[in-house]
């Protein structure tokens, strides 16, 4: 089972999805949760996340949130991503 949980900063939950899925084979990380922070403070803030689908295929992505916004990383490149919807 696959779940996503979206917390707001004031801390309360804002949205969630499931899916009943095998955990995704993911490719190894190439930049660590500090380095892909590093990355994203030169747009602003931050905080990491785990894996989400980009393209259609799992990807280890670290979600930095970036005043008031998202920002993702590809974990594994260090590049910005958008996770699919």
């Amino acid at each position: 089972m696959r779940l996503d949980i979206t917390v707001i900063k004031a801390g309360r939950i804002m949205g969630f999805t499931s899916k009943p899925i095998k955990d995704p084979v993911l490719p190894p990380t190439a930049i660590s949760d500090k380095d892909a922070m590093i990355r994203v403070e030169e747009q602003a803030g931050a905080k990491p996340t785990s894996a989400q689908q980009v393209g259609g295929k799992w990807r280890p992505v670290w979600l930095i949130g970036v005043n008031g916004g998202d920002t993702f990383i590809d974990a594994a490149t260090g590049q910005k991503t958008q996770p699919d919807k």
